[in-house]
């Protein structure tokens, strides 16, 4: 079961929710770290990549994911993170 912390449910946004839901769904359990390579996903969940980023950034201000290594230092360089505690 995926869940999102009861008292940060009102303060997310649907695309903030549904992009913490599916980052959890798809990595949690699994590894301790996971990339989010905004091209890839933005195909995968049908976004631009602006709508994206923006609820990257909302998730990683917000502490439900934590960014260990920032990418874009090459081609396939994929920015790395963690789930908040």
């Amino acid at each position: 079961m995926v869940a999102i912390p009861r008292d940060l449910l009102p303060k997310l946004s649907p695309d903030e929710a549904y992009l913490f839901l599916w980052l959890r769904s798809a990595h949690a359990g699994l590894r301790e770290t996971f990339a989010i390579a905004v091209n890839s996903m933005c195909v995968s969940l049908g976004w631009a990549r602006s709508r994206l980023m923006r609820a990257r950034d909302a998730l990683e201000t917000s502490g439900l994911i934590r960014c260990v290594h920032r990418g874009g230092h090459h081609k396939g360089d994929a920015s790395q993170y963690r789930f908040g505690s």
